[in-house]
């Protein structure tokens, strides 16, 4: 059985020119390859995203940790980033 997709109450997702946007209170964990992420919002929590991805923005009250072949712009964080593998980043 596959693993299920569960999205918490108060998570927001949409969608903007540059991509999907995923905004939520709590951690963002995503282990999959994503084509573009227009942002990544952790109110009070951290963000980790490992796969194949692009992303313009994090924000993470947290750390943020990108594994693999991940690309983002920005990242805002209130605690460490950590970048491994092919992983790229902006400003920080």
């Amino acid at each position: 059985m596959a693993d299920a997709l569960v999205i918490p109450a108060g998570a927001v997702l949409s969608f903007e020119d540059g991509g999907a946007v995923i905004e939520n209170e709590g951690d963002i964990v995503l282990y999959s390859d994503f084509g573009g992420i227009a942002r990544l919002v952790s109110r009070a929590g951290s963000v980790t995203l490992s796969g194949d991805a692009r992303v313009g923005h994090i924000e993470a009250s947290g750390d943020v940790t990108l594994a693999g072949d991940v690309t983002a712009g920005d990242i805002s964080a209130g605690g460490d980033v950590s970048l491994r593998g092919d992983a790229t980043t902006g400003d920080v």
